[in-house]
């Protein structure tokens, strides 16, 4: 007690020089706590003398240098692991995270995908877009996304969601990704989900073939050889047609599909069908349905084996299931005329909308024919109407007599003489001889 105080006064007493050497390092060495999850710990972050906090957490005097003194050891703190937010957190730490995640991610999508359980492939390679977006900035996070989109692609035209499946498609081809110019580059010189244009078609196709990619390189040749999107020109064409072929050859011997295909169609065009047809099945029995629907072609007809429909229809089967329109749409006739299966209108109708709602000019025109005709579907000339002009406006020049026809008659669609020589005409210009006859007769 001091002096002049009563004996039983009560006076705190000072905290032990040890608790206090306790509080003063938890006061230096906890790290910041912030509720954020789970990430991978590397790094901790303390408090020192040169950042305290805004705060103390702890209001204890300071030891004396004789207090000090006269501690002979500190009870070791264990840190504690902590979570960061995204700001506090190093670039290159976060990165390798979200990388691992992402790779995880896009690993298991492809997984998915290839055992056929799209809807789970497109709901991981959404998150794996998601969380890409939020914190690349490289050329090289540009190539990963691009390759996730291209596998997006797939998974949604697997679903027939097609036109998602463009986008996604678009968007891969506009970060780089050959296969997906490729593709697109194809479908804008089929019309098959997108509107016939060669000049895009050529514009992808370079891109791609641009990258030393064979199946470009390939169709790029086919744009020169024909003229489409490009003045014809045979020497480019051939050029073309050349890198295509010494690149796949390297590529084939890597059990590349694709390049396998290559190399089957450059064979066929070099009329050495025997070797054509060994590269066809090479890349057939892996799953490639370019090559499964170009086999299946050459069994239906004959062309250097023996004429099978039975192969033909089992491999226009397999490239249709993929979402192969010209296979879908080939299948269908199949059905229709009883070859190599049982004649049957219904799967023959089914299998030519499935072709058609994709935009296979060929298909539509068939599927207005079904309806025309009442075969497999009930007779309804409005639909009929309806899909030959949508072929027709393609200039599948079938489809533009019939829909002469459809307007001279009035089946379906108003009666107009002018309308279906229209028709006529454009048919006439492609070469249809009938459609020349008819629009003489029409005309005064």
């Amino acid at each position: 007690t001091c002096a002049g105080e009563p004996e039983n006064t009560f006076r705190p007493r000072r905290p032990c020089s040890l608790w206090r050497v306790c509080v003063s390092v938890l006061y230096y060495t906890m790290p910041i706590r912030l509720p954020y999850g789970n990430t991978k710990p590397s790094i901790t972050y303390t408090q020192g003398p040169s950042n305290p906090p805004a705060i103390a957490a702890y209001s204890v005097p300071p030891l004396s240098p004789v207090e000090l003194a006269s501690i002979t050891s500190v009870p070791t703190i264990m840190p504690r692991v902590s979570s960061i937010p995204l700001a506090q957190v190093p670039s290159n730490t976060f990165l390798e995270v979200q990388i691992d995640r992402v790779n995880h991610l896009h690993e298991q999508g492809d997984k998915h995908l290839s055992n056929k359980e799209y809807r789970t492939a497109i709901n991981l390679y959404h998150e794996a877009i998601e969380l890409w977006e939020y914190v690349s900035n490289t050329e090289q996070d540009s190539n990963k996304l691009a390759a996730i989109y291209y596998g997006l692609g797939r998974a949604l035209h697997y679903q027939d969601k097609y036109a998602e499946a463009v986008a996604a498609w678009t968007n891969a081809a506009e970060r780089g990704n050959a296969r997906a110019q490729t593709h697109l580059g194809w479908m804008y010189s089929e019309g098959i989900n997108v509107v016939q244009d060669y000049n895009k078609a050529f514009e992808w196709l370079e891109s791609a073939a641009e990258q030393n990619y064979p199946l470009a390189q390939m169709h790029l040749g086919a744009l020169y050889e024909k003229g489409e999107g490009v003045d014809q020109n045979a020497c480019k064409a051939y050029i073309y047609y050349e890198k295509a072929f010494q690149k796949a050859l390297i590529d084939a011997l890597a059990a590349d599909p694709e390049a396998q295909f290559v190399l089957g169609v450059m064979y066929k065009k070099l009329y050495k069908l025997e070797e054509s047809i060994k590269w066809f099945r090479k890349a057939a029995n892996q799953g490639s349905a370019n090559a499964q629907f170009n086999l299946g072609m050459i069994y239906a007809n004959g062309l250097g084996v023996e004429k099978d429909e039975q192969k033909a229809v089992e491999l226009f089967r397999k490239a249709a299931e993929q979402r192969d329109a010209n296979a879908q749409c080939n299948l269908g006739w199949m059905y229709q005329y009883g070859q190599g299966v049982i004649q049957d209108y219904r799967k023959a109708a089914r299998w030519y909308r499935k072709a058609a709602k994709q935009g296979l000019a060929r298909a539509q025109n068939r599927l207005g024919d079904m309806y025309y005709l009442g075969r497999g579907v009930a007779k309804n000339d409005q639909e009929a109407g309806s899909w030959y002009h949508k072929a027709a406006a393609q200039g599948f020049v079938r489809a533009q007599y019939n829909l002469g026809v459809m307007h001279q008659l009035g089946h379906g669609v108003e009666q107009d003489d002018q309308e279906s020589a229209r028709w006529y005409r454009e048919a006439a210009e492609q070469g249809h001889k009938h459609a020349e006859v008819v629009l003489k007769g029409l005309l005064p």
